[in-house]
Order: C-alpha cells, then sequence, then structure tokens
C-alpha cells in the first residue's frame, strides 16, 4: 500500500462573480478558445434543500461543470487535480484511471477514484452539495509515496463564459 496517506478538504464556492477587465494580460493573452465540456456526463448532484441553489456534474474522473445561481448558468467549466514526483506530471483527466460510485442511495453523494495506472498514487473524491449554502464540497484524500505533490487545476467560466474570467477575490484549500 502507498506509506503517505494525506487528507485534503475543498470547498468550491459557486458565487455570483463579475467578470472584470485585467489591468494586465495573461502571457500570449487572450489565450485559447472557450470550449464546453463533454455531454456525456456520470453524474449530476444538487442539495435538496431549497437554500441552496447549486448543481454540479461529473464525467471522465473530474468535476465538470458547476452552476449557479441557475441551472443554466455555469461559473466553473472544470475543476480537476494533477500530480508530479517532480519529473513526471499527470493530468487526472487525461492520464489516470477513473471509477464512480454513488455513495448513498438517499442523496446525489458521489465517490471518484482516480488512480496512476501502476498503482503509484490515489485521489479519492466525495461530492455534495451543501444544504444551507450555494457550495460544493469536496473531501478529497490523496495516497502516495513521499515526494508526490497534489496540484488543484480550476478552469472557470464566469457568468456562462469562457471570456474575461479575472476577479480579484481568492478561494481557499483546506
Amino acid at each position: 500500500m502507498l506509506p503517505n496517506k494525506r487528507l485534503l478538504a475543498i470547498f468550491v464556492l459557486a458565487l455570483a462573480f463579475a467578470a472584470r477587465g485585467s489591468a494586465q494580460n495573461a502571457p500570449g493573452a487572450p489565450g485559447a478558445m472557450p470550449t464546453w465540456t463533454a455531454g456525456s456526463k456520470e453524474a449530476v448532484g444538487t442539495a435538496t434543500a431549497t437554500e441552496s441553489h447549486v448543481w454540479f456534474t461529473l464525467e471522465g474522473g473530474i468535476l465538470t461543470e458547476v452552476y449557479y445561481p441557475r441551472l443554466d448558468t455555469a461559473n466553473l467549466r472544470t475543476l480537476e487535480f494533477a500530480v508530479s514526483d517532480g519529473k513526471t506530471t499527470w493530468a487526472e483527466s487525461k492520464d489516470l484511471l477513473h471509477s464512480l460510485e454513488r455513495v448513498n442511495g438517499d442523496a446525489l453523494l458521489y465517490r471518484q477514484t482516480s488512480s496512476e495506472a501502476a498503482g503509484k498514487f490515489k485521489i479519492e473524491k466525495t461530492y455534495v452539495s451543501d444544504p444551507q449554502r450555494d457550495a460544493v464540497l469536496i473531501e478529497v484524500t490523496f495516497t502516495a509515496p513521499a515526494g508526490y505533490e497534489l496540484y488543484v487545476l480550476a478552469d472557470p467560466a464566469l457568468k456562462n463564459s469562457g471570456y474575461g474570467d479575472t476577479d480579484s477575490r481568492r478561494t481557499g484549500c483546506w
């Protein structure tokens, strides 16, 4: 078994961000043409409480959209992880094996597992919508040998657009 096990809890807040112009453009701006993820979703989730206005979808081992404040307004295109040992980098959607299970038959609670083909490391993510807030909660367990690092790759789509995705607010990982 893998000797180094770390647990992370990530809160992805689905907020109505106002897309603003940036004082500085990134190198190579304006960047690639925005696209949407595949329509072949494996799971959809939301809270049963009316206080939460967030929906999310899962496909190919990753979180593939977060919708807020309505089901027709995406604010996050994808959220996935990358792993590096300092020599090689693996992108979760492209380089890892995936599985998906529904954790509870009474709720839209899902667990995605992504693993390297030879078993070097594993990422387990459990998703649920917070019933009291506009948030998708993700519990992440990363199991890997010492020297492997986990990185978050987020691709926003503020106000249902892949253009002008800039904002001064910060999100956090705990």
